[in-house]
């Protein structure tokens, strides 16, 4: 059995006592860690549901041998005796729990533990990531989904408080991986061929300016308005009309078609453009995802999702959401084309090109 942690590392230290937790060894079967006390009584508790869906609470001695712990602490008298072990067989079928304290009359919450954790999905846009929220929050549930985070301002207050199963948003991986708790989810993403990919981000931008678009062109910041509107004035079945394009882009437009992909990926959050030199961090942050799709095969991608977390419901994995309609010339059939492109999708080419080899592989 599989088992996360979902805690914030704050909670584990305070003036009156520190809490450590062992990674978990699934051949063990046992959680193992401390909590050292520094004066006043402390006790632990663990909570947990038993097969019939009730919750009860457990204290947990604190006596097993830590021996470190006393050049740790060397004032604190049998300090070494501040272990725990708790073995998740005594509970018949193990469907999660909690730790917290008890000091000073009042009650903190450590850590969560989670057989099935919660589930992260990176959302690139124009990645088939309007079908994968659509399924996952079937599966997962409205009430505890929270889809394009950004435009919550309080979702990492909801993945605190231990509010959410499911997170989604056009956010950089970065970015949600500053949240500790964040780290101890299940990690989803999907890529799409690059080309594809950033013609489709051209044209629903150029969209935007199209006659009847007017609300949606308002909905959106001055500089993506503006954007449209240089867009509407290119000829996209010109190779040179796009290579100009390309060349007169100002640096946040650049910034919003430059490898998109890798952009979500790579190590940081900063402003620059995409270099060769991010292509080892976002290889190296792609090892922190636990399923990764690609266009070509969405329907596996979930299934593998779905099978992970043993849902009972039925739905259609096939499902898809915001398909564009118009290419507005573009032919990916020409060489030519895909060259005057290649600035905007170089470093996502190679990543792509490496996810698809993998993926074949398996």
């Amino acid at each position: 059995m599989e088992i996360s942690y979902l805690f914030s590392v704050d909670d584990w230290r305070s003036e009156s006592y520190r809490f450590h937790l062992d990674p978990f060894k699934k051949e063990s079967g046992v959680i193992k860690g401390w909590l050292v006390s520094f004066g006043e009584p402390i006790e632990l508790f663990f909570k947990f549901y038993d097969s019939d869906g009730l919750l009860k609470n457990k204290r947990i001695e604190c006596t097993h041998r830590r021996p470190k712990l006393s050049d740790i602490y060397p004032d604190i008298k049998n300090v070494e005796f501040s272990g725990f072990e708790i073995d998740i067989n005594e509970f018949g079928e193990f469907k999660g729990g909690a730790f917290s304290i008890s000091y000073n009359g009042n009650e903190k919450k450590l850590a969560k533990l989670c057989v099935k954790p919660p589930l992260l999905y990176v959302h690139i846009a124009k990645t088939a990531g309007s079908t994968v929220n659509k399924v996952l929050v079937d599966l997962f549930g409205k009430k505890g989904s929270i889809v394009h985070a950004e435009s919550v301002p309080n979702w990492k207050v909801k993945v605190e408080n231990d509010e959410v199963c499911y997170l989604s948003g056009h956010i950089p991986f970065s970015v949600f991986n500053e949240s500790e708790k964040v780290r101890g989810f299940k990690k989803a993403i999907t890529f799409r061929e690059p080309y594809s990919h950033v013609v489709s981000h051209l044209c629903w931008i150029r969209a935007l300016s199209l006659k009847g678009n007017e609300e949606r062109y308002r909905a959106h910041p001055e500089y993506i308005q503006k954007l449209s509107d240089k867009l509407s004035l290119v000829d996209f079945s010109s190779p040179k009309s796009i290579e100009k394009l390309i060349e007169g882009l100002d640096a946040v437009e650049f910034r919003l078609l430059d490898n998109a992909q890798s952009r979500y990926i790579r190590k940081g959050n900063n402003a620059s453009a995409v270099s060769e030199k991010d292509l080892e961090g976002c290889l190296e942050n792609l090892r922190f995802f636990d399923f990764v799709g690609v266009d070509k095969d969405i329907s596996s991608f979930l299934k593998s999702i779905y099978d992970y977390y043993d849902f009972e419901k039925q739905v259609d994995l096939i499902i898809k959401e915001n398909v564009s309609k118009s290419s507005f010339g573009f032919d990916l059939s020409s060489d030519l084309i895909k060259e005057s492109l290649l600035p905007l999708v170089r470093y996502d080419l190679f990543l792509y090109d490496n996810l698809v080899k993998v993926d074949d592989n398996v």
